[in-house]
């Protein structure tokens, strides 16, 4: 039996190689054009068209209408979605009822936005056939505030010409003169004209100055705020609830998300730290909440897996580093009351060479289908002069004495805290940070000065010498919150050195008006201090960073720490083809063509048997490959490459014929059969 439970505020997590979405836009088809400029004209906000006309396929724009539709469900726990039901109700009523007899689709005309974007009316006034005043039309709305406007206000429509469309009366733009018929007097003489519609109709004359019920402040002039209303609080109504965050990351995540996850974007809180460990080497440390976890109940147990898909990129819009993997979920159902209705986060880190990054977290909840995200931006830095890198803040320390790395686990310290920085008066605030570039030579004479402030004036402050910290310089320090109000503060930690300033660094935090905060439970994933794949990730990194020269001596030097490591050596051949060093890649690969990981040193050693000119032998671990894969066309066009390099042209061409029937649109493949043809232009059809 299998039955769903949902966490009250939980998380997930991130996805690979993510690209920066193109900000170009796509040409739309007809059916898209006119869900974007007609069916949704009035509600759609700015970014998500944005985002729509930057989708790049039908399916992915597909995807985002049924999450623009879910997003504004009332109730998920229904098949029917009222809003996108009395949506259509409303444009349909639009299109077949206002601008008859003029040339305006019923949808496009003044009427028929309102109607769309407000809805039916409270009361209609009509004045359409007086001998005195224009044909005026007073709809009453109430109840609206929710969306930002005044609880009751009116919109009033007139035709200027008394013929044509109705259009939106302005009280400042047209003003009273210009609702009636026969008016003698000047324009601009608002006592004169509104005193003439008091005698005519008191019910036209009020909202001639003001469409605001109740609204007190027009001293007989027309009122700005009315105008305020109908150009920018009415229009702006549809969106006033909506959060686009689901948009942007549809647009960004559109390669990893599958049509069943399009719709579940899970909103989170999040946090990144950036912590060198005690050897020198720099890890990237996060956490993510979302705001719920849907989990599964088979038997006994709660399950689900999360995919968890990163990436940092560089300045230079290189992926330097990605990663994949999957996280079980496993409860037993005894311990349901002890996490039922409470937050969840996940927790994770990875190493980084120094450069400035903007990291991607996407995870992907398998169970329910959800998903959720996290971007920022972090510095690894390489410092020249001391810097304080950015302090941490929890609510609890507990104490680890396992040689494990962990996320937020600093000299046996394991930080447990919140992505908001929340914290109520019962607690202790612990403090951490780290200062890095700082010379021993220094240390005499320097420290660390760490302030609880409020409104910039510090409330209680420290003074902790440099020379009672190790080389390694983590500085911890506790601030008891007790008796402390409600209220906004930050903690500032200043650096000083032979009586100056040198780095100062703050970080806000908040106690709420809730006495009582939900804290969540977590996932935190760990790895041993002497993982052979750190110093294998930072080679690869830079690798990846085009510094090949000192990544090929890390890879180097893991290789022969792990010799018998298939993954570890794998990644030092394909260093070695790279630098040319292609003996000595084929040499290694060699003694992994038993191995599990075959395939890989396969392809790498092939394409060095190609650089050393042993086509035939190329064309063995080519084959070997596809015997594997089924498709995969570079090896396939290798494969072509090494015919022809043996003269064998009629082999090459059948390849390469081969390769375009799987994908087509290949212009070197193209050029290099007419080039063997001996022609110019496309390649024949057959």
């Amino acid at each position: 039996m299998k039955r769903r439970f949902l966490f009250g505020l939980i998380i997930l997590v991130v996805s690979v190689n993510f690209l920066i979405p193109a900000k170009k836009s796509h040409k739309l088809g007809l059916r898209y054009r006119k869900w974007l400029e007609k069916d949704v004209a009035y509600i759609i906000t700015k970014a998500e068209r944005k985002i729509f006309k930057m989708l790049e396929t039908d399916l992915q724009r597909d995807m985002f209408i049924n999450a623009f539709w879910k997003n504004r469900d009332p109730n998920h726990n229904t098949i029917i979605n009222e809003y996108k039901n009395e949506h259509y109700k409303r444009l349909k009523y639009a299109t077949d009822t206002f601008g008859r007899g003029t040339p305006t689709p019923g949808w496009k005309t003044e009427m028929g936005r309102i109607y769309i974007t407000l809805g039916k009316p409270k009361s209609i006034l009509r004045y359409e056939h007086e001998t005195e005043l224009r044909p005026i039309v007073i709809w009453y709305y109430q109840g609206l505030a929710k969306y930002g406007l005044p609880n009751a206000f009116n919109v009033v429509f007139f035709k200027p010409y008394n013929s044509g469309d109705y259009v939106l009366y302005s009280p400042i733009q047209n003003g009273p003169a210009s609702l009636l018929m026969h008016y003698k007097g000047s324009t601009g003489d608002t006592k004169k004209s509104y005193n003439e519609l008091v005698r005519i109709d008191p019910d036209v004359a009020k909202v001639s100055l003001n469409l605001i019920e109740g609204d007190i402040n027009s001293f007989g002039k027309p009122t700005m705020a009315s105008d305020i209303l109908i150009q920018k609080r009415v229009v702006e109504a549809p969106t006033k609830r909506i959060n686009t965050a689901y948009a942007s990351k549809l647009l960004k995540y559109k390669e990893y998300i599958d049509v069943e996850y399009s719709t579940n974007y899970i909103p989170n809180s999040s946090k990144i730290s950036v912590i060198r460990d005690d050897n020198g080497i720099f890890f990237v440390h996060y956490l993510i909440e979302p705001k719920k976890l849907s989990l599964e109940r088979r038997d006994d147990k709660l399950y689900s897996t999360l995919e968890v898909i990163g990436s940092a990129i560089n300045e230079n819009k290189k992926v330097v580093y990605s990663f994949s993997k999957k996280v079980p979920v496993s409860i037993d159902v005894k311990k349901l009351s002890s996490i039922y209705n409470k937050l969840f986060n996940f927790q994770d880190m990875f190493p980084l060479i120094e450069g400035k990054y903007d990291i991607n977290i996407l995870i992907r909840n398998v169970v329910s289908k959800e998903f959720t995200s996290m971007e920022k931006r972090v510095v690894i830095p390489n410092p020249k002069t001391p810097i304080i890198m950015k302090p941490i803040l929890s609510y609890e320390i507990k104490e680890n004495n396992r040689n494990i790395l962990k996320p937020f686990l600093i000299n046996n310290k394991q930080m447990v805290m919140s992505p908001k920085n929340d914290f109520s008066q019962n607690d202790k605030l612990h403090v951490y940070c780290q200062i890095i570039g700082m010379n021993e030579n220094d240390y005499n004479g320097s420290y660390v000065l760490i302030s609880l402030k409020k409104d910039l004036v510090a409330i209680k402050k420290n003074k902790l010498e440099i020379l009672n910290f190790p080389k390694n310089i983590n500085v911890f320090h506790s601030f008891d919150l007790k008796g402390f109000k409600p209220s906004y503060y930050e903690i500032e930690v200043k650096l000083f050195s032979k009586g100056k300033i040198i780095a100062v660094e703050t970080v806000p935090f908040i106690i709420p008006l809730n006495k009582i905060i939900k804290r969540a439970w977590n996932i935190s994933l760990s790895n041993l201090k002497n993982d052979p794949y750190i110093s294998n990730t930072i080679g690869n990194q830079y690798v990846n960073s085009e510094n090949y020269l000192k990544g090929y001596k890390i890879l180097r030097e893991s290789y022969y720490k792990n010799p018998r490591n298939s993954i570890i050596a794998y990644d030092y051949c394909k260093i070695l083809f790279l630098l040319g060093q292609h003996r000595k890649n084929i040499s290694i690969g060699t003694k992994f063509l038993k191995t599990n990981q075959r395939y890989n040193f396969y392809q790498v050693m092939g394409y060095s048997l190609m650089a050393l000119k042993d086509y035939e032998k190329a064309i063995e671990y080519f084959r070997k490959i596809l015997d594997y894969t089924g498709t995969n066309i570079d090896i396939l066009n290798s494969i072509g490459d090494a015919y022809l390099k043996l003269g064998k042209r009629d082999q090459a061409l059948g390849i390469w014929k081969k390769s375009l029937a799987i994908m087509p649109k290949q212009k070197k493949i193209i050029e290099k059969i007419n080039k063997l043809n001996g022609r110019n232009g496309n390649a024949d059809k057959k």
